[in-house]
């Protein structure tokens, strides 16, 4: 026959054990919640970058600078 002395023993380390657990659980809840965010933004990123094709760069346009010719001999 258990006295309460050994029940109240085992119920100790029931408890321990389930809080041992919860907090494992939670731990795991976190890290594959903050592993799935990152997968995901990692994803949108890729995509929304490549959706639409990119267009070229326009070369810029030349500046021309014109000069006024030598005056002429007299």
């Amino acid at each position: 026959m258990a006295t309460k002395a050994d029940l109240a023993e085992k119920v100790g380390e029931l408890k321990a054990e389930i809080q041992r657990n919860a907090n494992e659980t939670i731990r795991w809840v976190v890290g594959t919640a903050i592993v799935i965010s990152v997968a995901a933004i990692t994803v949108m990123t890729f995509v929304l970058n490549n959706a639409t094709p990119k267009t070229p760069a326009m070369p810029p346009i030349p500046i021309i600078i014109n000069t006024q010719p030598p005056p002429a001999p007299k």
